[in-house]
C-alpha cells in the first residue's frame, strides 16, 4: 500500500491577494457610501435647523408685538442673524446668529437665496407675518446632486422644507 501525500491546509499567497483585494474594494466602496449619507443628513440639520430658526424669530415678533429681521450675512457656512439693530429678536431663544455649518458639521455648507445677492434681510411684522417670503437653498459641494429648500411663504410666515434635485425646482412633497 502506498501512503497518501499530506494535505495542505493552508491558503496560497495568490488566494490571500485575491481576498484580501475584494476586502479592500468592497470597504471603500462602504466608506465612500456612509460619508455620502452623513454629508447629505448634515446638509438636512442645516435646514431643518434655519426653519426652526426663522420659525423662532416669528413667534418673537408675535410675542413681543414688535418686527424681528433675520439677515444671511454670509454665504459660506450659512451664517444667519438677528438684525443688531433691533433688540427685539435678539433676547429670549433667538440667538445672536446661528451658524448653520458649524451646527450641522459640514465643512463646505453654502446657503444662497435663490434670487441671488447674497442678503436676506426678512422682517417678520409685530403679527408674526411677512411681506415678501424667500427661499435659501442649502447646498455643500460634498453633495453635488441637489440642495435643501427653506421656504417662507408670505403673508402668514408658513416655513416649509423640500429637496431640489440638480437641475430641478424644489419639491416640498417628499422627505429626503
Amino acid at each position: 500500500m502506498t501512503a497518501l501525500p499530506p494535505q495542505k491546509n493552508a491558503f496560497t499567497l495568490i488566494e490571500v491577494v485575491l481576498v484580501s483585494a475584494v476586502l479592500l474594494i468592497f470597504s471603500s466602496v462602504g466608506l465612500r457610501s456612509m460619508f455620502f449619507f452623513s454629508e447629505q443628513r448634515k446638509l438636512r440639520t442645516a435646514a431643518v435647523e434655519l426653519s426652526g430658526y426663522l420659525q423662532v424669530a416669528r413667534n418673537v415678533a408675535n410675542a413681543r408685538n414688535a418686527p424681528c429681521t433675520i439677515a444671511l450675512t454670509n454665504n459660506i457656512g450659512g451664517i444667519f442673524s438677528a438684525d443688531v439693530s433691533m433688540d427685539n429678536c435678539r433676547v429670549g431663544s433667538i440667538p445672536p446668529a446661528v451658524r448653520l455649518g458649524s451646527y450641522s458639521g459640514s465643512r463646505n455648507l453654502q446657503a444662497t437665496t435663490l434670487s441671488g445677492g447674497g442678503t436676506f434681510p426678512l422682517t417678520f411684522s409685530p403679527e408674526g407675518t411677512l411681506r415678501e417670503g424667500a427661499t435659501v437653498l442649502i447646498r455643500s459641494s460634498d453633495v453635488p446632486e441637489g440642495a435643501w429648500c427653506v421656504d417662507v411663504q408670505a403673508p402668514l410666515a408658513t416655513v416649509r422644507l423640500g429637496w431640489q434635485p440638480t437641475g430641478s425646482t424644489c419639491n416640498y412633497a417628499i422627505e429626503q
